[in-house]
């Protein structure tokens, strides 16, 4: 028999009871996997194709899995690795594209990360569909900038990065707001005002201690999974609470005492070591590839050693990040472009380098305006010369360096949008007085913005660093290869 369905019966939730009845009652014969492979034109999703026995596998029966390039033809299986894996080994996971990859080792203690911590999403922030219905969308409720209104420092999925934030916006909240008394679930106060760890959709980790700003901790919505330790609930009362304590109620004490042995920093540098991103690959539930729910965590469990020695290094290491984080919020609160293989400045003019009116430094210069009415964001540089599309719209003389053409570029991709070269001389807009003091400008820009690269940098060989101290908690787990 062939079974033809979307990639969510590989991890997803509810098709855990196919998978459970597939793979105790039936003999799979082969699975194929489609990954960024359309089978469908028309179809708006990756497929899985499963071919079994309708009859119980013994206990010797194989799996041929199927990872495919293309779609196969009549026959045919095409392009395609493969993998065998006994299936009463396995059990459901021979639907797992990516099976666990490493595992802690015999012997040392872990602890299950729901016995140390809380574990809930960030608020809902559409409407009340019951009493607001369609009043108000969350993009309404989040501003750039503090004010009255909104006056609670919030990060969402794209702003929680690895051991840090890299944005601070700012929530409408409070007595007299929509924030959070017309919104779909407001969750619990002591859900955020608390340290605590956030977790992002698709990636970092990291502590919010109430310093990522001046307003004190941080707000976050649902798509921010919250890691708040047991103790820091202690004598919080909530339904929630309860509903995830569930038979363990009796024990929230013992939790709450457990949790005051985990430093957090501690558990920050584990949770965004490579070996916590192994673990999740191998327990994720979403069909969204690299997406972490909050049931994932719920299956993880942190490794405690009993070398107190490695643990501070590790604790020194995951501060040290978090540092790194603290001091790149307010350069890209000011304009900075970061990410991971690259940074750019904001081209402002350094002190110390003099300046004139763009039309006398085109004098200066030597420079010809080909196209004032040219929009200066965007502009294109060839050489010496500065382009918008193929128009040419500046050429400085032969004698003037590339460098400091490519600064004016820089300089000019500041202005506000939709301003022009020739809005820009009649404003008289300042720019370097010579192109040797462009040159300098330059120069100093690309000296700052290899410091700031280099302190990106530390953070991804920290990472590197935290995970070679914990290698000794853990094995790879081994598999058939795959060929």
């Amino acid at each position: 028999m062939q079974l033809n369905t979307s990639n969510a019966i590989e991890t997803v939730p509810y098709a855990e009871a196919l998978r459970l009845h597939l793979a105790k009652n039936s003999s799979l014969e082969e699975i194929h996997f489609f990954e960024g492979v359309k089978l469908f034109e028309d179809a708006a999703v990756y497929n899985t194709i499963t071919v079994f026995k309708n009859e119980p596998p013994s206990s010797q029966h194989h799996v041929a899995r199927y990872w495919h390039e293309e779609a196969p033809r009549w026959g045919s299986h095409g392009k395609a690795n493969s993998q065998s894996l006994r299936q009463s080994s396995y059990g459901v996971d021979v639907f797992r594209q990516n099976l666990p990859a490493t595992r802690i080792k015999d012997g040392v203690r872990l602890v299950p990360l729901t016995d140390v911590f809380y574990i809930s999403v960030g608020m809902v922030l559409n409407a009340n569909e019951k009493t607001n219905k369609g009043a108000f969308a969350m993009e309404e409720l989040i501003t750039e900038v503090s004010d009255v209104i909104h006056c609670a420092p919030f990060a969402g999925s794209k702003e929680v990065d690895y051991f840090g934030v890299s944005k601070v916006k700012y929530l409408e909240y409070g007595s007299g707001t929509r924030v959070p008394d017309q919104i779909r679930r407001p969750t619990f106060p002591e859900l955020y005002d608390r340290p605590k760890l956030m977790v992002a959709e698709f990636g970092g980790f990291a502590y919010d201690d109430g310093m990522w700003d001046a307003a004190g901790f941080l707000k976050c919505n649902h798509s921010v999974v919250i890691l708040m330790p047991w103790h820091g609930l202690n004598n919080v009362e909530n339904k929630s609470i309860a509903n995830q304590l569930g038979e363990r109620e009796p024990k929230r004490a013992k939790l709450e005492a457990l949790s005051v042995q985990f430093d957090l920093w501690y558990v920050l540098a584990y949770l965004n070591s490579r070996q916590m991103r192994q673990m999740l690959d191998g327990v994720t539930r979403s069909a969204i590839a690299g997406r972490l729910q909050p049931d994932d965590l719920r299956q993880i469990s942190i490794p405690f050693p009993d070398d107190p020695a490695l643990i501070a290094r590790v604790t020194a290491l995951a501060k040290e990040a978090a540092g790194i984080q603290k001091q790149l919020l307010p350069l890209r609160r000011s304009g900075w472009q970061i990410s991971n293989d690259k940074v750019s400045a904001p081209a402002i003019i350094p002190d110390g380098v003099p300046t004139l009116p763009l039309s006398s430094a085109c004098v200066k210069w030597g420079m010809q305006i080909k196209n004032g009415i040219a929009k200066a964001n965007g502009l294109i540089r060839e050489q010496v010369r500065l382009f918008a599309g193929k128009r040419e719209v500046l050429i400085a003389p032969s004698s003037v360096s590339e460098a400091a053409v490519e600064w004016l570029r820089r300089q000019f991709s500041e202005l506000p949008n939709g301003m022009t070269i020739e809005e820009a001389e009649r404003q008289g807009v300042l720019v370097p007085m010579t192109p040797q003091a462009a040159c300098d400008a330059l120069s100093k820009l690309e000296t700052a913005e290899s410091d700031i690269l280099n302190l990106v940098r530390r953070i991804t060989a920290i990472r590197e660093e935290i995970s070679t101290e914990l290698k000794v908690m853990f094995e790879e787990i081994q598999h058939s290869p795959i060929r």
